[in-house]
């Protein structure tokens, strides 16, 4: 899409720019992945230590930064085409991706309090709602 635009408005860029840029992108956003990766296994043993359902204390995470469910964003990948796969593949924003990674780690980081007070305290503790 990018590309096609840059042609009709003659902002061509070079092949070698395009690849260069998507690498750099793919690069960054395995990275962010690797990082959700580590805070949700972090998060789901919390969730099995405490006996909290996690699919519920995941979703009320997704909700309080990305403003919707994990199953409201996967439903909008159907709409969009995209293909919806298992775990948080379906937050584009690098941005909600990482700060979604932030409040998981810092939510199996408390030892008291049950599910909305965890989120609520470490929503808080990592710089508030961005979603």
């Amino acid at each position: 899409m990018e590309r096609r635009c840059d042609k009709a408005f003659a902002l061509g860029k070079t092949e070698k720019e395009y690849e260069e840029e998507a690498a750099i992108n793919r690069q960054t956003w395995e990275k962010s992945r690797g990082f959700l990766k580590d805070a949700h296994a972090s998060f789901t043993n919390c969730c099995l230590a405490n006996t909290f359902h996690c699919a519920i204390a995941h979703d009320k995470i997704t909700t309080a930064v990305c403003g919707k469910t994990a199953r409201e964003l996967r439903e909008l990948e159907v709409i969009e085409g995209c293909d919806p796969t298992v775990g948080l593949n379906h937050i584009e924003n690098l941005e909600q991706l990482q700060q979604v990674a932030r409040v998981k780690l810092e939510f199996a980081r408390y030892r008291t309090g049950n599910v909305d007070q965890r989120i609520e305290r470490a929503i808080e503790a990592v710089g508030g709602n961005k979603g």
